[in-house]
């Protein structure tokens, strides 16, 4: 495999002449001259299928791949292609994209082929070397949550919690006590009353939805989320001065760096989920942990 350094590649970030072991499978194997493309999207939750990536209009990524990739053939310089991105890949999606690549470049559909983040993190389980071949640790990397399963949530429980929220809905559960939860986490107490003022009212409503037989699909994913946020704070919680912190870049990185989450839905709308998730024990850490 031949790489390429950063700049004008002529649409190639890597190139391998030869026939391949393994892909796409072994009885099928890829020969001559593949080209790797390789787009990173700075998001959490990129979509291969958003306007700006795969549409029709010239100035897209893949348009413009496209315009490289004819060269390429033009040269007699591509046999097979492999577009590798960390976006988040549907089936639909990538049978069209595949499918607009080889016809408007002229390959055969089997020739070429694309990778999103779920098939990413599969060969990462498969091929854990790699990692240290990358020079890649997990330890250096931030703090940085999948948004996917909290967006599905928060966009499933924002019509249940439009309707203005009775104090008397805010339950009572046994649990550690707010004021001990805040103490074990370093939440301070001025933010701790603000997110309580703010929030609190909310948190009746979210937990009635979510334990309605017919959301069982959306409680699923409220769990995942849960468990995902769960883990890596506590991987993480030590580069943090306080819970606020935490909470504040939770939000940010959410809200910021999703485009769903940052067009169709607020920050407050946010917030009031995480802050449902904290309130319920589901992230931080409690009396049980300690």
């Amino acid at each position: 495999m031949q790489g390429f350094t950063k700049g004008r590649d002529g649409g190639r970030d890597a190139r391998f002449v030869g026939r391949a072991e393994r892909f796409p499978s072994t009885s099928s194997p890829w020969s001559g001259i593949t080209i790797i493309q390789a787009k990173h999207d700075n998001g959490l939750n990129g979509h291969f299928a958003e306007a700006a990536f795969s549409g029709a209009t010239p100035h897209t990524v893949i348009s413009k791949e496209i315009v490289r990739l004819q060269n390429l053939v033009a040269q007699n310089d591509l046999d097979n292609y492999l577009l590798v991105s960390n976006r988040r890949l549907a089936g639909g999606t990538n049978t069209t994209i595949c499918q607009r690549i080889s016809t408007e470049v002229g390959l055969e559909i089997g020739n070429v082929h694309i990778w999103g983040g779920g098939d990413i993190a599969r060969l990462i389980d498969r091929f854990p070397d790699v990692m240290d071949l990358a020079k890649i640790r997990w330890a250096d990397t931030p703090l940085i949550v999948n948004s996917a399963d909290l967006c599905e949530v928060i966009i499933a429980i924002a019509d249940a919690i439009k309707a203005p929220a009775n104090p008397e809905d805010s339950p009572v559960v046994p649990r550690t006590s707010y004021e001990e939860k805040n103490e074990l986490n370093g939440m301070t107490d001025d933010f701790a009353r603000t997110l309580e003022t703010q929030y609190l009212k909310f948190t009746g409503q979210i937990q009635k939805f979510l334990s309605k037989p017919e959301n069982d699909e959306v409680r699923e994913r409220y769990e995942d989320a849960a468990d995902e946020f769960r883990l890596k704070i506590v991987a993480k919680r030590a580069e943090y001065d306080t819970f606020d912190q935490v909470f504040v870049y939770l939000t940010d990185q959410l809200t910021r760096r999703d485009p769903v989450l940052s067009t169709r839905v607020s920050a407050r709308l946010v917030r009031t989920v995480i802050f449902h998730m904290y309130w319920f024990c589901d992230i931080g850490l409690s009396a049980s942990e300690v």
